[in-house]
């Protein structure tokens, strides 16, 4: 009895103890804890979260806010700063899946790989000359155009899909360098790269068959490079009673920004191009190309016809004739008209 006392005791004293403990560190923002750290000198900021549960934001101005996100899972955050100087701010939570910072002028942004959580991250448009998100396993779009970055490292984000880092400071072997750190893509998915508008993204030491490999498209200065063929589909086409095959001269096949040749490169097979709506056209690689396939659509719009009804009469006690009507112009085939 007296040791099972003694037991009860010393449980609900440990009770007490977890039960005071706070996962959100308040003390020191700058400490190394779970957080996202921006720096900004911009007086007035505005940020945008999305998740769940409980979360801090320190502004580094002495003023803290602790909040718990509303039931649809969106939060604003908006803070005016009496002057202009260098403020690190940080962000504390535990299920955070939605940063949008941009056009903050933020200089630095930095993401602890503890966030479990994080799917996606906006900072465009800021003066980002660092950014730290390494090990962010779930993130799965993460879009830094606009900014002023010579270097960027995605090592360890095994969920990214899309990257947009376009109109950056990145040469081609650092390029060559981001392209190394992307994850392999599998199940048959494509990841996206957009590079236009950095130095390297047309030079010739850009190296795109290294994210390539990978199963990465790359949009670059010099084209767009697919692990995939990429098939376009030019024209306007009309529902006709029959199968639509669109002309040669209307249909292009690249890979690897090369134009392929129909017959020798690929050959096209077609789905759903007979009724109004959307057709799909494949295409699968051949000789060289051999294991590459592509998916093009065209749409195929409703044929125009008009109704007219034939002029019938009858007495009063008499039954209804049957509507007869004429089509114009004649409808295809043993196509009919539904009543509704």
């Amino acid at each position: 009895m007296i040791r099972a006392f003694k037991f009860g005791i010393m449980l609900a004293i440990v009770s007490i103890a977890f039960a005071s403990c706070d996962i959100f560190p308040k003390d020191d923002p700058e400490e190394d804890a779970p957080g996202i750290k921006m720096v900004t000198e911009r007086q007035t900021v505005e940020i945008r979260i999305a998740g769940e549960g409980e979360y801090i934001i320190d502004w580094g101005d002495g003023n803290e806010e602790r909040e718990t996100f509303p039931y649809w899972g969106n939060a604003e955050l908006l803070h005016t700063y009496s002057g202009t100087a260098k403020r690190t701010i940080v962000l504390y939570g535990d299920n955070i899946t939605m940063l949008q910072c941009s056009g903050n002028q933020l200089t630095s942004l930095e993401i602890k790989p503890s966030w479990w959580e994080l799917k996606e991250v906006y900072c465009e448009a800021n003066q980002l000359t660092s950014l730290v998100v390494k090990d962010l396993w779930a993130l799965e779009r993460l879009l830094c155009n606009m900014n002023k970055l010579t270097s960027l490292d995605v090592s360890g984000c095994e969920s990214l899909m899309e990257l947009g880092c376009r109109s950056n400071q990145l040469s081609a072997e650092e390029l060559n360098k981001l392209f190394q750190t992307l994850r392999r893509v599998e199940n048959g998915s494509i990841g996206v790269i957009h590079i236009v508008g950095n130095p390297g993204a047309s030079d010739n030491a850009l190296n795109p068959s290294i994210a390539v490999a990978k199963r990465w498209m790359v949009l670059a200065g010099t084209g767009v490079f697919s692990p995939d063929l990429i098939v376009s589909v030019a024209g306007n086409y009309t529902y006709n009673g029959a199968p639509i095959v669109p002309s040669g001269d209307n249909i292009t096949v690249r890979a690897d920004n090369v134009m392929l040749t129909a017959g020798t490169d690929y050959t096209l097979t077609y789905a759903e191009n007979t009724n109004a709506g959307m057709a799909t056209v494949t295409a699968t690689g051949a000789g060289n190309y051999a294991g590459k396939t592509g998916i093009g659509n065209f749409y195929i719009s409703r044929f125009p016809i008009s109704v007219t009804a034939d002029p019938i009469s009858k007495s009063f006690w008499d039954s209804d004739p049957p509507l007869t009507y004429t089509t114009t112009p004649a409808l295809f085939g043993s196509d009919v008209l539904a009543e509704r």
